[in-house]
């Protein structure tokens, strides 16, 4: 059987989440299936971080940075390449964090085919050395509020993040397997379209979610809410098995919720959580239960109950479904 190596680019502008999907494919594709995946380092943040060659405070210009950016990368390709042939693997995934075309973002466009030049190399073929290129928008595009300011080892404030990421995806649009992986959803959606997009460079199919645990706890709550709400207008067998189907429902709510909030929530802040989560859980329900008491002094207690539990039913549509970005990201969160 011929190897397989696939060359996948992930690019893209600050803050964008590249690092976060390279760790979801390390997961993903795993040795001991026969995956090989070689991960190629963002080469100006090595060579910042690393060397100290830096294109600001004066050590070099910008263009000099770029020749010993495309040096290092052309390099580190080469090495990567021969590593996949060497492999016993016979799937092998060659991921590079940035490559060639993210340096045409900081220089003219002239200048950067006469970089290119020097190595004797013409944008096309530059091109033809990644087989897929992803491209991350930044989260100061559309997720502002998670916005961190990207790398370490350069700081770019909001504006200029949205500048970096559009001459970013300008300078990879002649690639022909360019996927544009946008903030349109939330950041779990988005690296699962990353995702998504490396098995279609791979010529796989998707591997499908089995649990949507957002939209499973979102669904819980409002059926507990409507059993609970009509529970006292069923015969009563209905009204037993209602009951059944609540607590069943209710572990189900209980162990999602627990789960995702505590995988979400830093160590050193769980205390802090869970004591104030029971204590809005537990007053909560003390206040819940004292205006429903005096309500049914004037009130049926059917009705109370139903209103109560229609306005719990649409408290959980308008906080959970209409923070569908924020809650998903930590219901759907994976480790």
């Amino acid at each position: 059987m011929a190897k397989q190596i696939t060359r996948i680019v992930l690019t893209g502008g600050p803050a964008a989440g590249k690092t976060t999907l390279i760790s979801r494919i390390l997961k993903e594709f795993k040795q001991d299936e026969g995956w090989k995946v070689i991960t190629i380092p963002e080469t100006a943040t090595e060579l910042i971080s690393g060397f100290g060659i830096k294109p600001f405070g004066g050590c070099v210009s910008m263009l000099d940075f770029q020749d010993f950016v495309v040096s290092d990368q052309l390099h580190k390709e080469q090495l990567a390449l021969k590593a996949a042939q060497m492999v016993p693997e016979e799937h092998v995934i060659v991921l590079y964090d940035r490559a060639l075309f993210d340096d045409k973002a900081y220089i003219s466009d002239e200048e950067f085919r006469q970089v290119l030049a020097r190595f004797g190399l013409t944008e096309q073929q530059a091109l033809s050395h990644y087989d897929t290129v992803l491209h991350l928008v930044s989260c100061a595009k559309g997720a502002e509020f998670a916005y961190n300011f990207g790398n370490e080892a350069r700081y770019e404030p909001l504006e200029l993040a949205r500048e970096k990421d559009d001459l970013t995806l300008r300078a990879w649009r002649a690639h022909p397997n360019l996927h544009v992986i946008d903030n349109s959803v939330d950041f779990e959606d988005k690296i699962a379209r990353g995702l998504r997009a490396v098995y279609e460079a791979l010529g796989r199919p998707t591997q499908q979610e089995v649990w949507h645990k957002y939209l499973i706890a979102l669904t819980v709550y409002v059926v507990i809410s409507l059993c609970e709400g009509f529970y006292l207008y069923f015969p009563l067998p209905v009204m037993m098995a209602s009951c059944f189907l609540n607590g069943i429902l209710g572990v189900t709510s209980y162990t999602i919720r627990i789960s995702a909030t505590q995988s979400y929530v830093p160590d050193e802040k769980k205390g802090r959580f869970n004591g104030a989560f029971n204590m809005l859980n537990t007053v909560g329900s003390f206040t819940g239960n004292l205006l429903a008491g005096a309500l049914v002094a004037f009130l049926p207690v059917r009705g109370v109950l139903t209103g109560f539990m229609l306005v719990t039913a649409a408290a959980a549509v308008v906080v959970i479904g209409g923070g569908r970005r924020d809650v998903s990201a930590i219901y759907n969160r994976q480790e």
